[in-house]
């Protein structure tokens, strides 16, 4: 089964073209390698009238990879879509078509349900163009911190990702649009419980240390919480670090029934202007 995971439109209020983003899942599965993808704007629900369709985007072979694409729409979409919100957005992938979902109240805010081929072999979801960028992550997986290093902590758990801008594998955040971010990183160490040791959890952007929350104590289930709001372009990548400046290596403390693991969040409160 192939779904379309949050898909989006950004770009509107300029004159940049709009762009289509999202995740492509296959069975559950992040698809990768590339798709022929058709995104079609219709005036109405079922016409097949040549009149009633506002725009049409092919985007043959598009790139694919972990599931993530971006897709830049026809020009012809930016004044038919701002024009009329009383739109039908209609998705296809190879040669079928997802059917058509009624665009939402905002000319810039395209929402579909989920559609059935004919076949009942494809749905997709288009949840697009909202404003909401946001994501949380958190940590399931073994990690250690070597004395005095200063690495990448790996948030492997996605909890929520509205805009798909949020990489596990990598633990960046790379928003799509500028704005003023609310970012926070908490760290929770796990021992060595006998010794006086400096703490740090830091909010990094492009490699460069943003802000820091830091201490010192003997690391036994000790917490640190970054949180900074900062302005970020597109692309910018954005991460979550920890270091401590013993000489042993400091674990984290892993996932426990009831209890909190070390995260990493960001939410877009508004344009930078």
């Amino acid at each position: 089964m192939l779904r379309v995971g949050p898909v989006r439109a950004t770009g509107a209020p300029s004159n940049d073209p709009l762009w289509y983003s999202g995740v492509l899942e296959d069975n559950g599965n992040p698809v990768d390698g590339p798709r022929d993808i058709t995104i079609r704007v219709w005036s109405s629900a079922t016409s097949q009238a040549t009149e009633d369709l506002e725009c049409s985007t092919i985007r043959a072979n598009t790139a694919i990879a972990k599931g993530r694409f971006r897709v830049a729409l026809d020009a012809t979409c930016r004044p038919a879509v701002e024009a009329n919100p009383e739109l039908w957005a209609e998705v296809v992938v190879g040669q079928i078509s997802l059917g058509r979902s009624k665009v939402g109240a905002s000319p810039y805010a395209i929402e579909a349900g989920r559609a059935s081929s004919a076949s009942g072999a494809l749905e997709a979801r288009i949840a697009g163009l909202e404003t909401l960028s946001a994501f949380l992550a958190r940590t399931t997986m073994a990690q250690s911190i070597p004395g005095q290093t200063q690495p990448v902590i790996i948030f492997d758990a996605e909890v929520f990702d509205s805009r798909g801008e949020y990489n596990p594998a990598t633990a960046t955040f790379a928003p799509v649009r500028a704005g003023l971010y609310d970012i926070a990183c908490n760290i929770i160490f796990g021992g060595p419980g006998n010794q006086n040791i400096y703490f740090e959890a830091g909010i990094f952007v492009n490699g460069a240390r943003t802000d820091v929350a830091a201490g010192f104590g003997d690391g036994y289930v000790q917490t640190f919480r970054a949180r900074s709001l900062v302005p970020l372009a597109p692309g910018d990548a954005v991460t979550c670090r920890a270091y401590q400046n013993s000489t042993a290596a400091i674990p984290l403390i892993g996932p426990r029934p009831g209890e909190v693991v070390s995260s990493f969040s960001a939410v877009r409160l508004s344009a930078i202007r």
